[in-house]
């Protein structure tokens, strides 16, 4: 079930901020992490967001994702 969360794991300045203005246009709560290791959340978020160059970000969303 989604909490109209958005997890937002980007480095990228601007993409950030643009980001940002959406989810908040939207009415969503935005949560910045640095590493998906660092979400905690008890309901599944509405999206997960990050940059794919991230190292090793693929890998680490998938774990999160099946634990």
């Amino acid at each position: 079930m989604s909490n109209n969360q958005i997890i937002l794991m980007i480095q990228n300045p601007i993409l950030r901020r643009r980001l940002t203005r959406v989810v908040e246009t939207a009415n969503f709560s935005l949560i910045e992490v640095e590493t998906v290791d660092a979400v905690s959340l008890s309901t599944e978020p509405t999206a997960i967001v990050v940059e794919l160059e991230l190292p090793d970000v693929i890998d680490a969303i998938s774990k999160w994702k099946s634990a």
